[in-house]
């Protein structure tokens, strides 16, 4: 399972970056991580840092562990 995660500047706010995840779906929902260090280190101040951020949405019944 890959993420990725399509990175464009804004056409409408100076300065902003848009980031748009790719979304995998499967029968017990879907998953996508909004972004990766490696990804977006290069768009954050020096003083600032995440590792990754991901989300899932589940359908009924299912326990994500």
């Amino acid at each position: 399972m890959s993420f990725d995660l399509e990175i464009e500047a804004s056409s409408i706010l100076a300065d902003v970056k848009i980031l748009t995840p790719s979304v995998s779906e499967d029968s017990r929902g879907n998953i996508w991580t909004s972004y990766t260090s490696e990804e977006i280190d290069t768009l954050l101040p020096e003083n600032l840092s995440f590792k990754h951020d991901k989300f899932s949405l589940s359908k009924e019944n299912v326990l994500r562990g």
